[in-house]
């Protein structure tokens, strides 16, 4: 599993250091921490994926593209549900969004809670 750091509270650790190694007229530490600072300040940051809540965010707004997405979704039974959502488009040219529950027991989309994009 992959840990997830916040990148400014590094940085900002790694520049008190850097005023440690200023103060110290260490030549070679403050390279280190300048190269260091370099080398953080050229990695990307990603975002950690949130649950979405579905009366402030419906899941149907989560479905750009014409790739098959999965979902995750707690409902209002407490019980987490699979579902996939998906465009298509009619004769008429009319794009659709569809949210289709994977257990055929259990598709109701109206009982979704929270939900989040499985990738």
């Amino acid at each position: 599993m992959e840990q997830y750091i916040n990148k400014s509270a590094v940085i900002a650790e790694i520049e008190r250091l850097d005023e440690f190694w200023h103060l110290s007229k260490d030549a070679g530490g403050q390279a280190f921490i300048e190269s260091l600072l370099y080398f953080l300040n050229t990695l990307k940051v990603k975002e950690v994926d949130t649950w979405h809540l579905q009366e402030k965010e419906n899941i149907y707004g989560a479905v750009k593209d014409w790739s098959l997405q999965t979902f995750a979704c707690v409902m209002k039974d407490g019980t987490i549900q699979m579902f996939t959502g998906s465009l298509d488009e009619d004769y008429e040219g009319h794009i659709n969004t569809h949210i289709d529950g994977v257990n055929d027991d259990y598709d109701n989309v109206d009982d979704i809670v929270k939900w989040i994009e499985i990738t």
